[in-house]
């Protein structure tokens, strides 16, 4: 590729990113401010009462069980390369998400994580990296995806169902057959030295990565309808779960850095839960609360996880 086509990719990426945050943003002026629901702001604080307090602190005591399944993941993935313990994956996870947050759609994890392990082991710890993302990857479109069909019930054709199994069995597939991926790759002396761990992954490994993802992202959802109802998002318990679903896959689909994610994450959770009676403010708050919990707070000690180890 040269290096004219890799700058013209570039800046396509950085136009489609620029567009997203605008239209986004726009989307939820539109909600909030041209609907003249600005002023439910200071109503919304003020209806905070003690019951709330409770689903507050539930979610932010979710947080770092969350993260803490996501360190067991990448333990595991890392066992027949490196030997880590918890704590040290704990803090790679955390490290890796703060450099993630600005590179587009969370594509350098890898960088921040690998830090922490041996110089020899940083290339194929790449892959790793890379396999634990595809696993949450997968549940976050199987289970998104079929929110999709009960949530909109009557609005998609009986085929969008079996086109959600389609694409759905086609991510299995390729994730429980990611070994061929490296008999393709391994051809390429370059890929050889990142992809060559993939050979050591079992169906039993990978099923069991793929289980804690799946658990991740129920303790994910949960921690999201409990902020939901601190802000007196008062829905179904189906209706809000599986629209929390919807939400997911929403902004794992639109590329996105930490900048751009203000506005993606208000929009989609303003468009997905439109359909009910509900203040657009208070699902703004609760977005943009579960963005500062999961996201920003654990960003500021990978930050420090970072240069500590920079100092040493």
């Amino acid at each position: 590729m040269s290096f004219n086509r890799r700058t013209r990719i570039r800046y396509l990426l950085n136009f489609l990113k620029i567009f997203v945050f605008i239209a986004t943003l726009t989307f939820i002026y539109y909600k909030v401010v041209k609907n003249e629901h600005s002023a439910d702001l200071w109503q919304s604080v003020n209806n905070f009462k003690n019951n709330d307090l409770i689903f507050l602190i539930a979610a932010v005591l979710l947080m770092p069980l969350n993260w803490i399944l996501e360190a067991v993941k990448w333990r595991n993935l890392l066992r027949d390369l490196q030997e880590i313990d918890l704590i040290t994956s704990f803090k790679a996870v955390w490290a890796g998400l703060t450099i993630n947050n600005w590179i587009p759609n969370r594509m350098a994890e890898f960088l921040g994580r690998m830090i922490f392990l041996s110089k020899d082991k940083r290339n194929q710890s790449v892959s790793c990296t890379l396999t634990g993302g595809m696993a949450q990857f997968i549940c976050t479109v199987i289970f998104g995806g079929f929110s999709v069909f009960f949530l909109y019930s009557g609005l998609f054709p009986r085929s969008y169902f079996f086109l959600v199994v389609l694409i759905s069995l086609f991510l299995l597939l390729f994730y429980f057959n990611l070994n061929a991926f490296n008999f393709i790759t391994k051809k390429i002396r370059f890929f050889e030295e990142y992809t060559k761990v993939l050979n050591f992954y079992s169906i039993h490994q990978l099923s069991y990565i793929l289980a804690i993802s799946a658990v991740r992202y129920l303790v994910y959802t949960l921690q999201y309808f409990l902020i939901l109802k601190v802000f007196s998002v008062d829905i179904p318990w189906h209706a809000g779960l599986t629209g929390i679903s919807v939400v997911f896959l929403i902004q794992a689909l639109l590329p996105s850095v930490t900048l751009t994610e203000i506005g993606t994450r208000g929009a989609a959770i303003l468009f997905v839960f439109n359909r009910f009676e509900i203040l657009p403010v208070n699902l703004l708050l609760a977005a943009y609360s579960v963005w500062i919990i999961n996201i920003i707070i654990p960003t500021l000690f990978g930050l420090l996880f970072i240069l500590r180890i920079k100092s040493k």
